[in-house]
This record gives structure tokens, sequence and C-alpha cells, in this order.
């Protein structure tokens, strides 16, 4: 199976063999005759069952093309198996109705005199066409435990800075009790209030310098952690 069916007049030879490299180069595999019609096979027979096969359809629009029965016949057949059409102008003359019929308008490329600068263009919608309603790759166990722990070195910090916040809100709210039970007078409470603020902000200084550096053992710790509570069985 071929990503890209590319039709073209055998007069538009050196523009059909740039655009063949360009594609394959690009990791688009591609179907051309007479490069993949194995010898002494017949055209009539091995063309449609290629154009079955591939993806897409690209034609290379000409004067030459727009002339060709073959070509006719090409874009006939992929309408007729509603294979997704593209096409490249390679001149100025205005297309036949039969190419408007068949190409929808915004996939036409548009290569009079540019073909080298439309490629990139041509590569990246044709691309985007093929992994169109694809499904995702299934994630391999590998990719799944190395996207959770990537997962848990990003939020480490973030779950240390939050833990540090809760608990100085708890902290502030123990010496609000306090002082409404009269345990603290506003004096021991101002002073209160100030160790767990100094508190806080040398923990988040830590936390922003060297506690979450890879190979120190705060770190692995709180990885480790939250390795734990991320193997919980939540409901």
């Amino acid at each position: 199976m071929a990503d890209v069916f590319i039709s073209y007049s055998s007069k538009d030879a050196a523009s059909a063999n740039y655009l063949l490299k360009t594609l394959e180069s690009m990791y688009l595999t591609c179907w051309m005759a007479p490069r993949d019609i194995p010898a002494g096979d017949n055209f009539a027979d091995v063309i449609p069952a290629a154009m079955r096969s591939s993806k897409v359809f690209l034609v290379l629009v000409s004067r030459n093309s727009q002339n060709s029965p073959q070509v006719l016949n090409e874009l006939a057949f992929a309408s007729t198996i509603k294979i997704p059409r593209f096409s490249v102008q390679l001149d100025d003359l205005p297309l036949k109705n039969s190419f408007h019929y068949h190409i929808p308008a915004a996939n036409r490329f548009d290569g009079a005199g540019r073909l080298v600068a439309a490629s990139s263009e041509i590569v990246s919608r044709l691309h985007q066409e093929i992994r169109k309603g694809q499904p995702e790759p299934l994630e391999s166990p590998e990719e799944a435990h190395q996207r959770n722990e990537a997962h848990l070195r990003k939020v480490a910090p973030q779950s240390w800075c939050l833990l540090v916040a809760v608990a100085a809100a708890i902290l502030i709210l123990i010496g609000c009790l306090a002082l409404m039970l009269k345990l603290f007078d506003l004096a021991d409470f101002r002073r209160y209030l100030t160790y767990v603020i100094i508190l806080g902000i040398v923990m988040a200084m830590l936390v922003r310098t060297s506690l979450f550096q890879e190979e120190s053992a705060f770190y692995q710790a709180v990885l480790k952690l939250l390795r734990l509570i991320n193997r919980l069985p939540f409901p």
C-alpha cells in the first residue's frame, strides 16, 4: 500500500520525478508509473489496483495532462473510488471542467513556476490528509511509565510548595485559635505569625534552589512519596 498515487503526463516526467523524490524524502511512500509497474504486467490491470490501495491521489495538471486520455481516466476512476484527490498546477492553463469537477478547490496547489517553493506545502497537506481518521498508536507500558515519571517529576516541586502553603495556613489558623482562646496575647501572636512567615519563606527559597535537583535525597524522597500516592486505588 502506498501513501500517494502520482498521476501525470509522460511529457511532464521531470516534474513528476522531482515530486516523487521530494515526497519520498519526507517519508511518504509513492506509487508512480512506469517505475512501479512490474515488467510484462498490463497497465490497465495494475493501475486501478494501485489506486485502490493508495491513500491519496495526486495529479500534476498541465497542458499535457489536461489533454491526456490516460490522466483523465485515472482522475475519473479516483473520483469513483472516492480516494482524496489533490492537484499540482504546473502551468497557467485554466482548468478544464473535468478537473474542476473532480478536484476540490481546497486541494489544489499552485506550482506554476514555483514547484520547489510549493513542495513543503504539498508535503505538509498530504501528511495531514493521510493522518486524518487514523487511530492514535497504542501506548506501550514503557512509554506509559516514562510519561508518568515525567509528570511526577514536573509536579514534585509544585506538590511540595502546596504542602508548605497548606502547613503555613494550618499554623496560622492554630495561632488565631490560640489568640481567641487567650493562650496567646497579641504580642505573642505577632511573633508566632512572624516565625511562620519566615519559615514559609525559607522553605520556598529551598524549593527554588537545591531541594529539587534530581540527585538530591530530598527530591527522590518526594518523588517516591508521589509514586506511592499515584498507586493508591482511588475510585
